[in-house]
């Protein structure tokens, strides 16, 4: 079905990332699955058990593996307690189903850092808003916030034609189980948005917003509304004008860095 290609394009599917066994992929990492309010969340982790935590987001499409080279890199796993989740609906965390509304997440996710300190969360495309709803409920829980090229604007992220078309009936059916579950999570995030546009304000964390100036999937202009929303001497603004969507995985040092960073 040739509307496929730009619904792939859009929601990120193609990323640069491995996909496999934990073990396989992260070396001495450990898997983990609680339920919480009817849902099955499942995160890995690796790293200094008894660091300071650092929790990754994945965007959509996607899984925990989609940071499996940072639980990796020397520097993190030497210094943190890294956790990458399942959201929920996807990969092993598809028992319960599927949760489009930001607030539904961040209170399942949530269950990740349960009785550990404060986490530096890190979100990747709509990661980003997640990890913003959750510093906004659970400020207990985040030390501070590190965001990948976000989807924070509402005014930008409606959904596109192929969006629409592929929601339609009797089309939605016919498009890949990871896809739809993608594809519906994108139809309801202009909205999802404009309700998180009054928590921004509730955020007490230091946030660093790392945003590409090449980016086709998220347009550059939503860390213009993360800058609006937040205090300057809370935020930390950092343009990378020749990057795009997947400098998450172009240059992990960036991202790694901003991390070592957050902890101070």
């Amino acid at each position: 079905m040739s509307l496929l290609l730009p619904l792939a394009g859009c929601l990120g599917i193609g990323a640069p990332y491995p996909e496999g066994a934990h073990e396989q992929l992260v070396s001495g990492s450990t898997s983990h699955t609680v339920q919480a309010g009817g849902h099955t969340l499942r995160w890995v982790q690796a790293g200094r058990a008894d660091a300071t935590p650092v929790l990754f987001i994945h965007g959509t499409p996607g899984s925990w593996a989609a940071f499996s080279s940072y639980m990796t890199m020397p520097p993190l796993a030497e210094q943190f307690s890294l956790i990458s989740v399942d959201r929920p609906g996807f990969g092993a965390s598809t028992a319960g189903g599927l949760l489009p509304k930001l607030a539904d997440q961040a209170e399942v996710i949530a269950q990740a850092l349960t009785g550990r300190e404060p986490a530096i969360v890190v979100g990747h495309s709509l990661g980003g808003p997640i990890a913003v709803q959750l510093a906004a409920d659970y400020p207990q829980q985040v030390h501070a916030l590190v965001l990948v090229a976000g989807s924070f604007d509402p005014a930008l992220e409606a959904p596109r034609w192929y969006n629409m078309v592929a929601d339609s009936w009797p089309l939605r059916y016919l498009v890949p189980g990871a896809m739809r579950s993608a594809n519906a999570e994108v139809m309801v995030l202009a909205d999802e948005l404009d309700a998180l546009r009054t928590r921004w304000a509730d955020v007490r964390a230091p946030i660093t917003v790392i945003q590409g100036g090449k980016d086709r999937l998220v347009y550059p202009e939503n860390a213009d509304f993360a800058a609006q929303m937040v205090a300057s001497e809370q935020l930390t603004l950092q343009r990378m004008p020749e990057a795009g969507h997947f400098v998450l995985w172009e240059q992990p040092d960036v991202i790694a860095d901003a991390i070592l960073a957050a902890r101070r």
